[in-house]
């Protein structure tokens, strides 16, 4: 365990722009996924003035297919706390959004678990023509098999996806 934990700090990065990279768990030989730091934000600019950029990423999550069960305009807030997806997101295999492990075979778990995972969005101003965006997503997958759940880590794609999105609006 204490190789596993040093394994962890060892690959884990308080950096949180190190994007694509196995961040906040660790496997552990027998396939455990073990968390190694808290969750946190991704953060992302756009080159807009906060109100546009808000109203941006709500569309973000349309063109994602996410649908916004949260909307806070006063504090511009969206996203949604329970998005339940299988093997794919937006045209692609979820092991490019998530991090949940392989199984024995070497297959990325959230390829063929149901993951179902919280993304949500805080916009802020950033002067008067730029604003920035942190996104927190945090996930876990059930192995339809009837296995348990484990944790999974983002690996920061989704939360690019969603900026660049933004960006596009």
């Amino acid at each position: 365990m204490a190789g596993a934990f040093a394994l962890g700090c060892a690959t884990g990065s308080a950096n949180p722009q190190r994007q694509g990279e196995l961040r906040d768990v660790v496997q552990t030989e027998d396939g455990l996924m073990l968390r190694t730091t808290p969750d946190y934000a991704i953060q992302g600019a756009i080159p807009k003035p906060v109100d546009e950029a808000y109203a941006a990423m709500l569309l973000a999550y349309q063109k994602l297919g996410i649908t916004t069960t949260a909307n806070d305009p006063d504090n511009r807030r969206v996203g949604n706390l329970a998005v339940t997806v299988v093997h794919r997101l937006n045209g692609e295999d979820l092991s490019r959004y998530f991090e949940c492990g392989r199984d024995a075979l070497g297959t990325p778990r959230a390829d063929r678990y149901r993951i179902t995972f919280s993304v949500m969005s805080t916009v802020a101003a950033d002067g008067p023509t730029a604003a920035n965006v942190q996104t927190m997503v945090t996930a876990h997958g059930t192995d339809p098999g009837g296995g348990s759940d484990v944790y999974c880590s983002t690996t920061g794609h989704l939360e690019l996806e969603l900026v660049k999105a933004a960006k596009l609006e």
